[in-house]
């Protein structure tokens, strides 16, 4: 089981990922924003990271290279 953190502005798209890996038995954390990220990440950890490239505000890969 991984701790895997989804961020995707799309809904119906997270909504798409979290299902199938909550399926596959994985904790699966998903957000719209890199805030929802970074509070998510005040109290936890994840072994990947799902990141859209084109979020509002912080974009994926200034979240990745961070």
């Amino acid at each position: 089981m991984l701790n895997i953190a989804i961020i995707e502005d799309h809904r119906a798209l997270r909504e798409i990922f979290f299902d199938h890996l909550t399926a596959d038995g994985h904790k699966v954390f998903s957000g719209s924003c890199a805030e929802e990220l970074d509070e998510y990440f005040s109290l936890n950890r994840a072994d990947l990271l799902i990141l859209d490239l084109n979020l509002p505000g912080e974009d994926g890969l200034s979240i990745a290279r961070r």
